[in-house]
């Protein structure tokens, strides 16, 4: 395997793993606040974490519908091979157009 292909695999599984570490840091921080602020009721803190986890939610739902289209988008023109694929595909649209326009004369 080349260094590159090592490099983002591994990059790739310490981010997957740095997401899911992150909830538990959403539930610490708040039961933190919920004692910086001197909330005793237990009610309180279960409805402080399913607040944050709907809030996390909706950036979440707004990232995946709107961020991510553009990211990857942005990805895929500089990717080289991508780049490649996208010209060549390009190249057979224009040979398919012109041949459907010679056929109809």
């Amino acid at each position: 395997m080349k260094f590159i292909e090592i490099f983002t695999k591994n990059k790739r599984l310490f981010d997957r793993g740095r997401v899911y570490a992150g909830y538990y840091q959403i539930i610490g921080t708040s039961l933190i606040m919920m004692k910086v602020f001197n909330v005793s009721k237990w009610y309180f803190y279960i409805i402080f974490i399913i607040v944050v986890f709907g809030v996390t939610y909706l950036l979440g739902y707004f990232d995946d519908k709107k961020v991510l289209k553009e990211e990857l988008k942005q990805y895929s023109e500089k990717n080289p091979v991508m780049m490649d694929i996208l010209a060549e595909i390009k190249e057979l649209n224009e040979k398919i157009e012109k041949n459907n326009m010679e056929g109809n004369r």
